[in-house]
């Protein structure tokens, strides 16, 4: 007995036909198009449900503002004791906990004294959760196979010994198409499990220790709370609202007291928004009792999202809110689940067996009008489900189960039709199968990410003043003027064999040696800068014979060069949706340096020691001069500068020995004979314009050594000095 004639020729179609459905929509749902669509559906289900009230929400937002930036007379990063300061006057409005969304996980820049200012101000309060995040690296092992190193970017040393509550995980998980809808509670790294802010703020708020956490039955139970995890460690974040839906308050004011002068006090009148007994935000209670989130709404520093729900036109939110969406929820139990996979196995197995049935029982009309109330029914009951009981469905699923099923099984019959017709008669085949979807993928192989450390060169230039000098020129003039001038730099740099990595604007980005290895990188670099000055000048020259009427700052335009020779890390970088090849490391920074450097010297092109040595080993190819022995900011060990003049072939006595009495005025400064090189630096300054070819910068490397010496004069160093200058120093 064959299954046939057990069950019946129609059952048995119906049920492969069942089959065919149900494994159809499954399979179909798993592809990468209806992933998105499937999270678009929930999007557009959480803003037709539009934003839930706040007001009940004790939490605040202290924004890392645009205009905090102005009103802060600090470069970024700001100095921690701006930090400190925050978290005293937080405190001394009352607040309950405070999560700062900024990793300090390198010392201040400015001042050391700073960290420890911003250490007691955590050991003391203890109501502050600093952040950190985890670090992925990608490297290559013998075999050639790449493995991923994991590891943990959290504050330094000194501020996690003085904060008793644990760091906080800032990692933001987004979604196939980049959004974020859901957010991570917990990771381990090297056996260590770490959790969320969110969490942390969580254990904070209610003095919640280690056994009281617990993972089990799809959740994750946290004293009084219990989350519903999503992915294993993650939750859905339900947000409120979209941007702005928290109240925010600047961190301007929040520092500005008595004590603090913001640049408007500086320059206009005192204002004290913080404790002033008047207006001021300490007395007006509005701190007291609620939970401070700090974090960035500037939007150079990058820290913007792409999320679900719509604001003003807005789809972007600030990394703290996101936190913060995340933080309510947990606090008000607000939390989104989803349909476990076994149910909606179930569900999509009973939808495919109604609309097969249907189909194949009834007419023409009656089956399609049961198919489309089938699809209104499933829309409108996934929708009733989200917005009553914050339940998520798979929705395209079930509805491709339906337009497949309607679809196979009228294709069916329409065939069987048509062969009937053709009176084409057989037994045992006289089923069709359903309507297959032919899906077309094409696979490419991809070029992975990564890199290799190799030594190269680097190339910095950048137009000297080049605000000021786009101020004076219309915009399309100044784009045709920067597109000539771009394209006369690229192809030099071209033609020496080099690599443009990138415009920055005005400025040119290049290095040599890679991707095709080039043993002599350094000297190609020096001989390209020296005709990127040349082509200036011819440049100079065709604009003002072309337009006499231009701008005399446009027809004098200087660039500076910076240019270094180091060990880089040189590969594709970015993200597996894009990337560049580019370089990085430190020597890469120090050529980047030399470049701003080379205004406080006066100088056109400024190359370091170890460039020197790879391009010119002899010393008869290149006519430079030693500047400086410095050190450049976030590098301890020194480095020694030249001004790369030009070619030491064709220069005139006049030239060289201006450049002797420089050199012989250094050396006398280095043994601190002050005032015999402040004579050598005068008879140099008098001799600039025939050192370097080009007329009398405002400032010149004589100019600036004549101040150090009248310092040094006045301020003797001692024997133990060794010359070295710090980049951001005065003299």
């Amino acid at each position: 007995m064959n299954i046939r004639s057990l069950f019946g020729s129609r059952t048995l179609i119906t049920a492969l036909l069942v089959s065919v459905t149900f494994l159809f929509a499954l399979v179909v749902g798993y592809l990468n198009p209806v992933q998105i669509m499937e999270l678009k559906t929930r999007d557009m289900l959480m803003n037709l449900r539009g934003a839930d009230s706040l007001d009940h929400s004790d939490i605040i937002i202290v924004e890392i503002s645009q205009e905090a930036d102005e009103e802060i007379p600090y470069l970024w990063p700001w100095p921690r004791y701006v930090y400190a300061k925050l978290i005293e006057n937080l405190n001394r409005a009352g607040v309950r906990a405070i999560g700062i969304d900024v990793v300090f996980n390198d010392p201040d820049w400015s001042e050391p004294s700073n960290d420890s200012l911003l250490a007691e101000a955590l050991s003391t309060h203890g109501n502050v959760v600093n952040v950190g995040h985890i670090r992925e690296r990608v490297e290559r092992v013998a075999n050639g196979s790449e493995t991923v190193q994991t590891s943990t970017v959290f504050p330094h040393r000194l501020l996690r010994q003085a904060n008793r509550n644990p760091v906080g995980l800032v990692e933001m998980v987004h979604d196939r198409d980049d959004f974020i809808r859901s957010y991570l509670l917990h990771r381990e790294v090297l056996n260590q499990k770490h959790y969320s802010l969110a969490i942390e703020m969580i254990r904070l708020l209610d003095g919640i220790g280690e056994e009281e956490f617990g993972r089990g039955d799809g959740v994750l139970r946290l004293g009084d709370h219990s989350i519903p995890l999503f992915a294993g460690n993650s939750m859905l974040i339900n947000y409120y609202g979209g941007a702005g839906s928290f109240e925010t308050i600047g961190f301007e004011r929040i520092i500005d007291d008595e004590e603090f002068e913001t640049v408007t006090e500086m320059e206009a009148f005192p204002t004290n928004y913080f404790d002033d007994p008047e207006y001021g935000l300490l007395h007006q209670g509005v701190l007291e009792d609620k939970i401070v989130l700090v974090g960035a709404t500037m939007p150079e520093l990058q820290d913007f999202h792409p999320v679900p729900v719509h604001s003003g036109g807005r789809s972007t939110m600030a990394g703290v809110e996101i936190h913060a969406h995340a933080l309510q929820a947990i606090l008000d139990g607000r939390h989104l689940s989803v349909v476990e996979g076994s149910i909606h196995l179930m569900i999509l197995l009973l939808i495919s067996i109604i609309v097969v049935w249907a189909t194949r029982s009834l007419t023409f009309w009656p089956a399609l009008g049961v198919t489309i109330a089938l699809l209104a029914g499933w829309i409108t009951l996934s929708a009733w489900l989200f917005f009553e009981y914050q339940l998520i469905l798979f929705y395209i699923s079930p509805a491709l189960a339906i337009i497949a099923g309607y679809g196979g099984v009228t294709a069916r019959q329409y065939v069987r039709e048509m062969r009937e017709k053709q009176r084409v008669k057989s037994m045992f085949s006289s089923y069709v199968s359903p309507k297959l979807v032919e899906k077309m993928v094409e696979s490419q192989d991809e070029i992975g990410l990564g890199g290799e450390e190799m030594e190269l060169t680097a190339l910095f230039s950048d137009i000297a003043n080049f605000s000021t000098l786009s101020e004076q020129l219309s915009p399309s003039k100044l784009i045709e003027l920067m597109n000539e001038y771009l394209e006369e730099m690229t192809a030099i740099v071209m033609n020496r064999g080099g690599t443009l990595d990138k415009y920055i604007g005005d400025a040119v980005m290049a290095f040599y040696g890679a991707p095709i290895p080039q043993a002599d990188h350094a000297q190609k670099a020096c001989i390209s800068a020296i005709e990127m000055q040349k082509a200036l000048t011819t440049l100079r020259n065709r604009w003002e014979e072309r337009d006499p009427d231009l701008p005399d700052d446009i027809l004098n335009l200087r660039i500076r060069i910076g240019i270094n020779t180091g060990e880089m890390v040189v590969g594709n970088m970015g993200s597996s949706l894009r990337f560049n090849y580019t370089i990085l490391g430190d020597h890469v920074n120090v050529a980047a340096r030399c470049e701003s450097a080379s205004k406080k010297y006066g100088v056109e092109t400024m190359i370091t020691e170890d460039t020197l040595q790879q391009a010119d080993p002899s010393g008869d190819l290149f006519l430079v001069r030693f500047l400086d022995n410095i050190r450049v900011k976030g590098r301890r060990k020194p480095v020694r500068i030249f001004e790369l003049i030009g070619y030491r072939e064709g220069a005139d006595e006049d030239q060289l020995r201006g450049i002797r009495i420089f050199d012989e005025a250094t050396e006398l400064f280095y043994r601190q004979r002050w005032s015999e090189a402040e004579d050598l630096f005068r008879q140099a300054d008098e001799m600039e314009e025939q050192i370097t070819g080009r007329p009398r910068a405002h400032i010149t490397p004589s100019e600036l050594y004549l101040q150090r010496c009248e310092y040094l004069h006045a301020h003797p160093p001692g024997e133990e000095w060794d010359g070295v200058f710090e980049q951001t120093a005065k003299i």
